[in-house]
């Protein structure tokens, strides 16, 4: 896997061992310099897949049973791909 200074990894992580967790997270739009209705690309590093958030508040439900964990690589527009 190739990473340029261009993208960005967030880390998501359920400290609970026994029970799943549903929370709200922000994109920190804020350190690309974008407003907070931006959007920017987004790769799922454990799941593959390719996607765009749209603002900065998103949900996420993690199970320590079936996944304790999510790491996405952010693009902000114009990041290389």
């Amino acid at each position: 896997m190739d990473f340029d200074e261009e993208s960005y990894l967030l880390f998501h992580v359920t400290l609970d061992p026994h029970n799943p967790q549903s929370f709200h997270f922000e994109v920190p739009l804020w350190e690309f310099g974008l407003p907070d209705g931006a959007s920017v690309e987004v790769e799922d590093l454990i799941n593959g897949g390719r996607f765009t958030w749209h603002g900065k508040v998103h949900s996420l439900r993690l199970d320590p049973s079936v996944r304790p964990y999510a790491i996405w690589r952010i693009f902000p527009p114009g990041a290389k791909r």
